[in-house]
């Protein structure tokens, strides 16, 4: 039988685990329901504050800048080894 569930019960579900403390087990038995209905409620829930957070989205700005970072910071290594090369040539022939 499939039952069906307010997002407010699936939300004070999750708070015991997530705020509380309670341990899922013992929180999916308060609640009356079972442990791997609150497991997948809380991997719902996980996912959406991963994607909603903000610092996902300063996570993602700056990994854009390291990269555009990493990519100036090897031309500049390229042209140094390349005027390295050419001053340690012997220009006196």
């Amino acid at each position: 039988m499939n039952r069906k569930f307010s997002e407010e019960f699936k939300i004070g579900a999750i708070k015991l685990v997530t705020e509380n403390g309670v341990s899922g087990e013992q929180a999916a038995k308060d609640v009356g329901i079972g442990y791997s209905t609150l497991q997948n409620w809380l991997k719902k829930y996980r996912a959406a504050q991963k994607v909603d957070s903000p610092a996902v989205a300063f996570h993602d700005e700056e990994v854009t800048r390291l990269k555009a970072e990493n990519h100036k910071l090897k031309l500049e290594r390229e042209l140094l080894k390349r005027a390295a090369i050419f001053f340690a040539t012997d220009r006196t022939s």
